[in-house]
């Protein structure tokens, strides 16, 4: 009982009020997530300066260095092709045989000019094979291929061979052109790689045997 407080009859006294119950006070926020930064990447190793390649006029060590254009001249002189002997014989086979196509042209054509044409192809064969050949001075450079006067540029031709004709050895450039007449030149035995080296430098070679006509015109001995 405390002073001063009234006594009321047949009241109870009320119970003392209880202290508020305390709440725990609530957590603290979690902090704000950081981003998450990708580690660092280690530093590229330093290469020295000495191992670290620069081109010098011979290459770097190791590799398969190009061989250089052959800019010498090698010269020569030869014939333009090889001569066969030829006898009374041999044209008079010709003349047999001109006459055997002309005979043969006009059983199919019945055409006296078909003939004429014929016989006009026939003859001029024969003076080409009567002429001796003639001995032209031969040049090969960067250039091309020097015959006589003429210059026949490596451009023109896609390959050349090596060709045996017996004893004779030849060297043949085939054109570029599908129809394109080949040039055959000549050499003497000791001056073939000097020529082969030189021609090489600028067009691919390739293995050739003679062709088809190339065999007749040599059974014939034109």
């Amino acid at each position: 009982m405390q002073p001063g407080e009234t006594i009321t009859p047949g009241g109870q006294t009320p119970a003392p009020p209880e202290p508020p119950s305390e709440q725990p006070a609530p957590p603290p926020p979690p902090p704000p997530a950081q981003p998450i930064e990708p580690p660092p990447e280690p530093p590229a190793p330093s290469v020295p300066a000495e191992a670290s390649w620069q081109f010098q006029a011979e290459g770097p060590v190791g590799s398969a260095s190009q061989a250089a254009p052959v800019t010498g001249t090698v010269k020569w002189t030869a014939s333009e092709y090889i001569a066969h002997g030829k006898g009374l014989s041999w044209y008079a086979l010709l003349a047999l045989g001109i006459g055997v196509v002309i005979l043969l042209t006009f059983l199919i054509t019945r055409e006296l000019v078909s003939c004429a044409v014929v016989g006009m192809v026939g003859v001029i064969f024969g003076i080409f094979a009567a002429r001796p050949p003639r001995v032209l001075e031969y040049a090969v450079d960067s250039t091309g291929v020097h015959v006589g006067p003429k210059l026949y540029a490596y451009g023109r031709f896609r390959t050349f061979s090596v060709i045996q004709e017996g004893a004779v050895r030849s060297i043949l450039l085939m054109p570029m052109q599908r129809f394109g007449m080949p040039l055959a030149i000549y050499y003497e035995p000791q001056d073939e790689d000097k020529i082969v080296l030189t021609i090489g430098a600028y067009l691919p070679h390739e293995d050739r045997q003679l062709g088809m006509i190339e065999n007749f015109m040599r059974q014939i001995r034109f």
